[in-house]
């Protein structure tokens, strides 16, 4: 039926709660998963409940349209893609219900860590655990029998739902559980009775989806629930499910060995599978070599010749069982007679926790190869016999071999689940057959050897042609879904090639003009091609700061890989397309502020941020800034005519009335207090000495780039700088010329004007930044800004010295303590002062030099708030219309902050601390005035306890 989306928006207006978007972004958005197959959808639906859930699949089944369930779209295989009406889960359906015994009911969109991290205070975990499961949803892993790492010890998916909710393919909902064989069953009898009769006759068979016969149907019950985990959604959409969790292991230990051959860490492999481990994981050569090239934690953990290596865990109940079970295995591998070098032994829980990041580790820094080259998800999660699992490695080796490819592979040894990843330029029209081939043969193979692709994440539309006992499985979705709603592509005919998808290809050049430099990356199609949809940037964790927008929303449009295959996708329309101005277009681009924190979390270090300021500036240069936009890029520009109303207009600032009207002419909003604002700028002001030039030009002389906050609001900053740069010996210079960095116009898109403050900064520091002189900021955006954004704005070649010269304070007095040159004559200072790192400062590095330096300073506690983003962002915090999400993204840390009982929030970003002073009521402070202080340079202002 050919029905316009429009009309499907106007259907459900009144019976549809959650979200229905239609316009391209959005569509663009949903178009791809973590496989490199694309899909256009035909809408989105966001429910919000069981019953939106049920309305879209009867509206679906009214209109012959098919509906495509969708978790986190983590998976590889292609099996949250489809043409029909994405249905996302992961967006609303959230809730965690209380522990029942052993039990517990969640939604389908709870994601697994996130469950993990609320169940282990009560001493139970959810045993299941996939390599995704910082993003995977429990909806997903039931839809495709998760496994993981550990399910020698704590199983599959499968073994361990008690019930689930389930929407049928007509509407209706049905609970599955457990029935006695002749009992009442919970789905209707035309579906119960003829799919029972089939199940009898495949005890002891399983599909090519892994949804496994055997089990389901005894001679004493029915085991419903488990006949749709692994069906991948194509019998009934999962909207909850009761699951049995398992008691947290009261310890744990590893091992880590290394071994001179891939042959010889597999000949340990089936011995250790009779040993009482619980995971053993295999990593081959490359990713070894990644591990000692690299300065990570695991630099120095093998040697030069470890051709391979198996990191093995095992629960214990007791230091001597822990000790034991390692006996165990040390003997199994040494039983092989190949010589295995022993790397490490790890027996405290936390380390071992430490030890077994590295799996994800050293597969994200695959993933950051440089050049064209990358790890293609193509033939990974294949799943053979263990007895079958070096027969396996080497003949899909040799297929790989056959047509010209390497390919990295990382195993869960122990249970024959391997995952190759070939490296190779992403696929095109040209080379599409022949990774069709590839993996049609390496399909092949596993089936000869009994074992079946997709064992973990699902069929999908990468292993859906590649055989299995498909009339089976048409047989039950016939009874289930006889008109084909529910994931028709995933059953297609073996001989039927007509739903195959097309690889993820190469786009067209962008039809605009880019208004970025990108000089050295091309344009923005390699760059948003880099990103491989795997949706690490949908992660929660605490550790983590990955998009603060997402963290809050749940919302797939605020994703990072949302926002590069949107990119990559709209930026070769025509441009009379203006896809930026529909709902989903200006929602996507507001969900981005430039922290940059994507770019340094994400596996592929994709530049997110710079795709979204070319898209904002493409969309500013035709429709130009909002009113709170144009307002609040200006006012900076204002401070030398609104000094000299300062005055005046101080006492009306703290009224209500006056704030309201400022709010509703300029969209500034009334619920912030204004900064007070000096009637000189510290430009001006500075001593003398600061403000002469310097004779002669050496890294002795320091220039001071003071910005726009430490310049007309809070000069102390500027002061303390100035006077610690001076107390350690350095001349300091304070170029009277110099203008604001411009990073807020940078973050909105308004790129013209920021290119002029650009220009101007970089005639006046490009002298000195050839020269080698050190050229310091105390704002870390100003500092970011000059070091990244300068060279994209202007192609100069002083733009790049004055990038490379640049660095925040902190960094510069941290390299002085490094060389033991930092003086430590700090006078006591006894405060608890929490301390919150700005994410642009974390984008320059991990550490948190001035932190670390306050620490110095005698009777200073300073813990360090790990909270995630403040959610003030300069102008977003203040803009009327993203004020209350501003502060929904900051309560997490003012949280933090009040939970530490500090005196004082230390942080060197200015909205930083505009926000922490906003929702907790208490003081803030740059910590380089409280360094100054302890100096005895500046008067102490900073409470003590």
């Amino acid at each position: 039926m050919d029905l316009p989306s429009s009309r499907l928006y106007e259907d459900l207006a009144d019976s549809f709660r959650g979200e229905l978007l239609i316009d391209p972004v959005a569509l663009a958005a949903y178009a791809c998963d973590g496989s490199l197959f694309e899909r256009q959808p035909f809408a989105v639906a966001c429910p919000r409940d069981r019953d939106d859930v049920a309305t879209i699949v009867r509206y679906a089944a009214e209109h012959e349209l098919t509906v495509i369930p969708r978790g986190a779209g983590t998976g590889s295989v292609g099996g949250a893609i489809g043409s029909g009406i994405v249905l996302d889960l992961s967006r609303f359906l959230r809730n965690i219900g209380p522990i029942v015994e052993d039990t517990i009911c969640v939604e389908a969109g709870v994601v697994l860590d996130e469950l993990n991290r609320h169940l282990r205070p009560l001493g139970w975990m959810y045993g299941p655990s996939p390599m995704t499961a910082a993003t995977t949803t429990i909806g997903g892993m039931l839809a495709v029998n998760a496994t993981g790492t550990r399910s020698l010890a704590v199983g599959s998916t499968m073994d361990s739902v008690v019930s689930m909710e389930v929407v049928l393919a007509d509407g209706r909902c049905v609970i599955l559980s457990d029935t006695d064989r002749n009992g009442e069953a919970t789905i209707p009898a035309e579906i119960a009775v003829p799919v029972l009769r089939l199940l009898d006759d495949q005890r002891s068979n399983h599909n090519a989806c892994g949804n496994r016969w055997n089990g389901i149907a005894t001679d004493d019950a029915v085991h419903w629930p488990r006949l749709l985990v692994g069906s991948e959604g194509t019998l009934g959409v999962i909207t909850s499910a009761t699951l049995r969790l398992q008691p947290l292991p009261t310890g744990r230990g590893t091992v880590l060995l290394a071994f001179p051959s891939l042959e010889a860490a597999i000949d340990s492999v089936a011995g250790l599978a009779a040993t009482p481990i619980s995971a053993c994981d295999l990593f081959d050569r490359r990713l070894i070599s990644l591990a000692r090239e690299t300065h990570s934690p695991w630099v120095d953990l093998f040697s030069p010749d470890a051709e391979a290596a198996l990191l093995i865990e095992w629960f214990a109940a007791s230091d001597s069982e822990r000790t034991n079970i390692l006996d165990q295995v040390l003997a199994v591998v040494a039983a092989t007679g190949n010589a295995a070098q022993v790397c490490r032994i790890v027996l405290d829980n936390d380390e071992v926790e430490a030890l077994w990041t590295m799996p994800a580790s050293l597969l994200a820094m695959l993933s950051r190869l440089p050049g064209n080259t990358r790890p293609l998800p193509v033939i990974a999660d294949l799943t053979v016999p263990v007895a079958q699992f070096e027969a396996a490695v080497v003949q899909i080796q040799r297929v790989l071999q056959h047509h010209g490819l390497t390919a990295s592979l990382h195993a869960h040894a122990a249970i024959g689940s391997l995952h190759f990843r070939p490296l190779a330029p992403l696929p095109s029209a040209e080379s599409a057959p022949m990774w069709r081939d590839v993996m049609q043969e390496v399909a092949a193979v596993v089936k000869a050897l009994g074992g079946r692709c997709g064992g973990g994440r699902g069929s999908g539309l990468a292993w859906s042609e590649t055989g299995g006992d498909r009339a089976v499985s048409q047989a039950i979705k016939d009874f289930f879904d006889p008109r084909g709603v529910l994931n028709p592509h995933l059953q297609a005919n073996e001989q039927d090639t007509s739903h195959a998808d097309p690889f993820r290809t190469a786009s067209l050049p962008p039809l605009q003009p880019l208004l970025l430099n990108w000089s050295g990356r091309d344009d923005v199609i390699p760059e948003s091609q880099r990103c491989n949809s795997c949706g690490q940037c949908r992660t929660t964790d605490p550790a983590e700061r990955m998009c603060p927008f997402f963290r809050e929303s749940y919302d797939e449009l605020a994703s990072p890989r949302a926002k590069a295959n949107t990119i990559r996708q709209l930026s070769s329309l025509p441009a009379e397309v203006d896809a930026w101005e529909t709902p989903s277009g200006r929602r996507l681009l507001e969900t981005c502020f430039n922290c940059k924190q994507c770019e340094s979390e994400c596996p592929t270090g994709v530049d997110i941020p710079r795709l979204m300021i070319e898209a904002k500036a493409q969309r500013v240069a035709i429709h130009g800034l909002s009113r709170s936009q144009w307002y609040l890029s200006r006012i900076p520009d204002w401070m030398p005519w609104l000094r000299y109303g300062a005055v005046a207009f101080r006492p009306f600032l703290r009224r209500a009335w006056f704030r309201w009207l400022v709010e509703r002419f300029t969209s500034i909003t009334r619920h912030r207090r204004f900064p007070t604002w000096r009637t000189k700028p510290f430009l001006q002001t500075a001593p003398r000495a600061w403000r002469t030039p310097p004779t002669t030009l050496n890294d002795r002389v320091v220039i001071y780039f003071v910005d726009h906050v430490a310049n007309w609001h809070e000069p102390e900053i500027a002061l303390s700088a100035g006077r610690i740069l001076e107390h350690h010996g350095f001349h300091v210079y304070v170029p009277t010329d110099q203008v604001r960095a411009g990073m807020d116009l940078v973050t909105c898109g308004d790129l013209e004007r920021a290119r002029g403050l650009a220009e101007k900064n970089v005639a006046v520091l490009g002298e000195f930044a050839r020269a080698g002189c050190p050229i310091v900021c105390t704002e870390p955006s100003a500092a970011l800004c000059l070091k990244v954004e300068y060279p994209r704005l202007i192609d100069h070649p002083d733009a790049v010295h004055v990038a490379k010269t640049t660095q925040d304070i902190g960094h510069f007095l941290q390299q002085l303590h490094a060389a033991k040159k930092l003086r430590t004559d700090f006078q006591p200072r006894p405060t608890r002062a929490a301390y919150h790192q700005p994410c642009h400062l974390r984008a320059m590095g991990p550490s948190a030099p001035l932190q670390e330096l306050c620490s110095l300073i005698p009777g200073v506690v300073s813990p360090k708030i790990e909270a995630g983003c403040s959610g003030m962002a300069g102008a977003f915090g203040w803009a009327k219309e993203t004020y209350e999400q501003s502060v929904a993204l900051g309560q997490p840390v003012a949280r933090a902050w009040e939970s530490v009982a500090a005196t004082i929030a230390l942080s060197e970003c200015s909205s930083c601390r505009q926000q922490l002073e906003h929702l907790t009521h208490r003081r803030s402070q740059h910590p380089l005035v409280l360094l100054a202080e302890a100096y005895g340079l500046i008067p102490a202002t900073s409470p003590s306890t």
